[in-house]
């Protein structure tokens, strides 16, 4: 029985597991008098009461659930098709929206509709069965467990799955941990949607087994009457490994066809994992094509290389499109494994020429971009990359545009540049971009809705997943701004902090280092306005490394500093660094100040504030490379 299979996966995952167990708990409304959830409880229980005049349908003392596991402290429910009633459905509707349950209440309900179960025997059976449901899933208010998770039984082949496998016991692993981190799938359609699109409203770390999960939630959520063209995901929805034996590229801005290929099939490995044949299948219902944005980087050095693919996947065939980002920008330039074949973005299918983007590379059609091509240094290939562009879409005349940001938390991020697209486009063009609405866990500077209003010419539907503790900005704009007549505004910064005023060019230093920095740092930052400290998972306290801006002198300075107190073991190796000769790095000065916490010795290394933010960026990585080991020997 499947049951069975749930039950030895759950015991492989974490060890007791209790079948079939007793709740010892109040099973009516006013067992709960005095206590919060009294009135939510007594309002379910009421609406089920008049659902078909059943009014003594609690026959037990207590409930039972399929199965408990003490530690953590949760229950697992497996819901065949009896659960799916309409009283189920009323009860799921009064529910408060702050009740945290590992399922989705949405696809709950859609199931509701559909299967629309009814069971008399004895009469009132169906309002019993939604009551108990209810009860298992306030247990999180009642005992205090984590969320109750919900399995249904047809969601999956869940015989299939075999416990003594690995894949499998971290496929349910993920299913679990991804319904109690109470993920909620909003689903906003259009009439006669043409695209469909994920909005992650949070972090996303593009894990593969989360990944796939999140397909099959979204595709039970989905309105069974819309189908789509184009079901688009963010970019670096998946993330792959960087191969082992990688041979680094002369150029990386035009790597040979053979570095491209090695990292394209590792890409292919991946897509075809998350997209095994019942995935496909099930998504072949509701779309023609899909895209997927997925990613890797080198996360054995700070400045590592990286690639960004985008995949387009026929439904039907399992035919694969690739292409990637061409664009980047100035501070990935040196380390971005460039698709420099710009046909690639081009895609001929039965309803016209397709046009497919990466990240950044709607930036291709900024204007101030391809003036500054000219004058910054480095960068004269992007007028190339913009003479090619133009004459390829002339050439080719898209009516489709798909772009794959990986975040967009304010509307203007790409709206010049749509309408600049646009412009040179068929006038019937529509166009979309997916991304996450997630801003480096600071509020987000737009509203979610006018990010999804101005990143779309055409109808949708979208799956918002709203992941929890994230914020989200209540600003608006107008609602009645015409499409291609908004004025330039001059852009507003909003500080890192609330209580930083950054000058605009250090924060715009900030962010810069925030996009380039991977997977050794977390995020830094200080109650000072005019220093950022850059935080390495491995460091001893009284040892930093640090942004400074000096406005005055109009200077930014990349630094490693050193607390005598709290750090004197490494007194002698600061002082010994200040001779050392530093590749890729301005001359050093040294600066022995004094503050209320203790004498600091900081070995500084300046650059002018209006030089490149990913210039002054690289230097700080240079500054680790060639420091960091010498921290680590001690």
């Amino acid at each position: 029985m499947c049951k069975d299979t749930v039950e030895r996966l759950l015991r492989e995952i974490y060890g007791e597991v209790r079948r079939n167990y007793r709740i010892k708990i109040g099973t009516l409304p006013e067992d709960y008098h005095g206590q919060r959830i009294y009135g939510q409880l007594s309002t379910i229980y009421s609406a089920l009461q008049n659902c078909r005049g059943s009014t003594e349908f609690v026959r037990a003392r207590n409930i039972e659930a399929d199965y408990f596991v003490p530690e953590p402290g949760f229950i697992v429910e497996f819901d065949e098709s009896q659960h799916f009633t309409e009283p189920r459905k009323i009860a799921l509707s009064y529910y408060p929206s702050d009740l945290k349950t590992g399922f989705s209440r949405e696809a709950w309900v859609k199931h509701c509709d559909e299967i629309h179960a009814h069971d008399d025997e004895p009469p009132f059976r169906d309002e019993q069965r939604a009551w108990y449901d209810t009860l298992r899933d306030f247990l999180p208010e009642i005992k205090g467990f984590l969320p109750t998770v919900r399995l249904y039984a047809k969601e999956r082949e869940w015989c299939r799955m075999d416990p003594s496998k690995d894949e499998d016991r971290e496929k349910m692993k993920n299913i679990i941990s991804e319904r109690q981190r109470n993920t909620d799938i909003e689903a906003i359609a259009d009439p006669n949607p043409k695209f469909g699109r994920v909005i992650i409203a949070g972090p996303w770390e593009g894990n593969i087994t989360r990944a796939k999960a999140l397909m099959e939630d979204i595709i039970q959520q989905w309105p069974t009457q819309d189908r789509v063209a184009f079901f688009v995901t963010p970019g670096a929805f998946l993330r792959f490994p960087w191969p082992e034996h990688f041979p680094a590229p002369s150029d990386n801005l035009h790597p040979p066809e053979e570095t491209l290929t090695l990292l394209r099939n590792t890409a292919q490995e991946y897509c075809d994992r998350l997209l095994d044949e019942k995935l496909r299948s099930d998504l072949a219902r509701h779309a023609d094509y899909l895209t997927i944005g997925i990613d890797s980087a080198d996360e054995t050095k700070s400045n590592g290389y990286q690639v960004e693919f985008v995949a387009v996947v026929d439904l039907k065939t399992n035919q694969y499109f690739w292409t990637g980002k061409s664009y980047p920008d100035s501070p990935q330039q040196n380390r971005l494994i460039r698709v420099s074949d710009l046909s690639s973005h081009f895609i001929q299918i039965p309803i016209g020429k397709v046009m497919v983007l990466g990240c950044h590379d709607l930036k291709m059609f900024s204007n101030r971009g391809r003036a500054a091509a000219n004058t910054v240094p480095g960068s004269t290939w992007r007028k190339t990359v913009h003479q090619e562009i133009d004459q390829l879409i002339t050439q080719e005349k898209p009516v489709i545009i798909l772009q794959h940001p990986h975040t967009t938390d304010r509307y203007r991020s790409w709206y010049t540049e749509w309408n600049e697209l646009a412009s040179r486009c068929p006038p019937e063009v529509t166009y979309i971009s997916s991304g996450l609405y997630y801003y480096y866990g600071e509020k987000c500077r737009s509203s979610l809705a006018d990010v999804r209003k101005y990143t779309r010419r055409g109808p949708s539907i979208d799956f918002v997943v709203h992941v929890e503790g994230t914020h989200q900005s209540t600003a608006t704009i107008a609602e009645n701004l015409p499409g291609k007549t908004k004025p330039e505004e001059p852009e507003k910064r909003i500080p890192a902090k609330a209580q930083k005023q950054y000058h605009p060019e250090f924060e715009n230093l900030i962010e810069t280092y925030r996009e380039m920095a991977g997977p050794l740092f977390r995020k830094g930052g200080t109650s000072s306005k005019e220093n950022y400290v850059v935080k390495i998972k491995e460091m001893p306290p009284g040892v930093m490394y640090y942004f400074c801006h000096f406005p005055q002198e109009k200077k930014f300075s990349v630094e490693l500093a050193v607390n005598k107190a709290r750090a004197p073991q490494f007194e002698t190796m600061i002082r010994d660094l200040k001779q050392k000769p530093f590749e890729r790095l301005p001359d050093s000065t040294f600066w022995e100040q004094k503050t209320k916490d203790g004498t600091w010795l900081r070995l500084q290394f300046f650059y002018p504030d209006d030089a490149p933010a990913f210039t002054v960026v690289q230097g700080m990585f240079d500054l680790i490379d060639q420091s960091y080991p010498e921290i680590a020997q001690y």
